[in-house]
Parts: C-alpha cells; sequence; structure tokens
C-alpha cells in the first residue's frame, strides 16, 4: 500500500508539473482600462511589458500633428501620458547592444529589438508590415517611416532609435523628428493568476496525498 501511495503521488505532482509549464506559455494580452471597454494596450507576459495599442498615440490624441517628434518632446510626451486613469508611460529602453554609430541588425537585448524580433516576428532588412506574424495585427497605426524614439541616450547631440522598416537599431540626431511608441513596465491590467480547471480539481487529492505521507511518517 506504501509503494501505491508514492506512486500515485508521483504521477500527480508530474501532471501537476506539465499543467504549469503549459500554463507559462508567452502571449499577448489585450488589455481595457477605460468604461466602454475598448482595447488600449497590450501586455507581453514574457517581457513584463505593455505597450499602447496605438503606435501613432501621439497623433491620434491630438498632442501633435502627424506624430513625428524630436527625441525631447517625445520623451515628454510618452511620461505625461495619464490614460484613463493610468499612467507611468515612457519610451522603451536598452540596452541597445550595440555603440557604434552605425546601424546595426539581430539585436534583441533592447525593448524594441525584441519586440520586433521575438514578438512581432520581424526580419532584418524587412519591413515589419510585410514580414510579421499574427502579433503585429493587434496594434494598429504603425507609422512610416518607421523609425521609432528609445529612451537610451548615445550622447549629447544624439539618441537612440529603432527602425520598424528594416530592423535596424541606431542613434540619430536630436534634432531630427521620428516616432514615439509608450510602454510601461508591468501589466497595467494585472489579476490574479487563474488556477485552471483541471488544477482546481486535482489540488485536494494531492493534499490528501502529502497529508497521507506526513502521517505515514509519524507512525
Amino acid at each position: 500500500m506504501k509503494r501505491t501511495t508514492k506512486a500515485v503521488a508521483a504521477t500527480a505532482l508530474t501532471a501537476l508539473s506539465l499543467m504549469l509549464a503549459s500554463g507559462a506559455e508567452a502571449a499577448l494580452v489585450e488589455r481595457s482600462f477605460d468604461a466602454n471597454g475598448n482595447v488600449q494596450a497590450i501586455y507581453d507576459d514574457v517581457a513584463g511589458l505593455t505597450w499602447l495599442q496605438d503606435a501613432n498615440y501621439a497623433q491620434t490624441s491630438g498632442y501633435d500633428a502627424d506624430g513625428r517628434m524630436r527625441w525631447t518632446q517625445a520623451n515628454a510626451s510618452a511620461g505625461s501620458l495619464n490614460i484613463d486613469g493610468v499612467t507611468g508611460w515612457r519610451l522603451p529602453g536598452g540596452p541597445m547592444n550595440d555603440y557604434r554609430n552605425t546601424v546595426s541588425y539581430n539585436q534583441t537585448a533592447s525593448e524594441m529589438g525584441n519586440f520586433f524580433y521575438n514578438v512581432l516576428g520581424g526580419t532584418a532588412g524587412s519591413n515589419i508590415t510585410t514580414t510579421h506574424n499574427a502579433n503585429y495585427n493587434l496594434f494598429k497605426n504603425v507609422q512610416p517611416p518607421f523609425f521609432y524614439w528609445s529612451s537610451v541616450t548615445f550622447n549629447g547631440s544624439n539618441n537612440w532609435g529603432f527602425n520598424f522598416g528594416n530592423g535596424g537599431q541606431n542613434p540619430t540626431g536630436n534634432s531630427t523628428s521620428h516616432f514615439g511608441w509608450a510602454v510601461r513596465s508591468g501589466d497595467v491590467g494585472a489579476s490574479p493568476v487563474p488556477v485552471p480547471g483541471a488544477l482546481v480539481l486535482m489540488g485536494p487529492a494531492l493534499l490528501g496525498l502529502l497529508g497521507v505521507k506526513r502521517s505515514r511518517r509519524r507512525a
């Protein structure tokens, strides 16, 4: 009887591990925090980062005529956002990985690099509008010429940015005008992690088995 109990417990624990592993699969989650339930942001549960759904919110909100701004303006725009009570927005950060004043590709350490290649399925040298995965369709208003500012500084007159037109990142002059795509660390719609139904049913059985094991040890 003792061996049977151990075998059942081992099987149950194995099943539990498999369910927890499958529940950790990466996913983009739509988030809404307005009274009408409109999708406003997309949460990346692997990077732990929330992206505004609108890639040119500066124009949509009326902050800027076309959304293209100098770095200081784009940085200030992102930092001042208050969308239905949600604050703490910023431009995507680094590390940018390559500190030469040249264009570099396949850099995924930065938040925009990871987003372009790993999240949206972009390819170096290709425009994100032509080469992407299904995640790309969750977002709107990705704008040409597809160069977006990063929050990472390069030197006194240049700051880093990322080109969604070809997957390259490089520093560029602060006096040039580019787009800003606001992000926020963490999940703006965070809620308790749901427990799979099967796990709920299995929970009492696991606790019972552990209880049996403890009682046997005491005996």
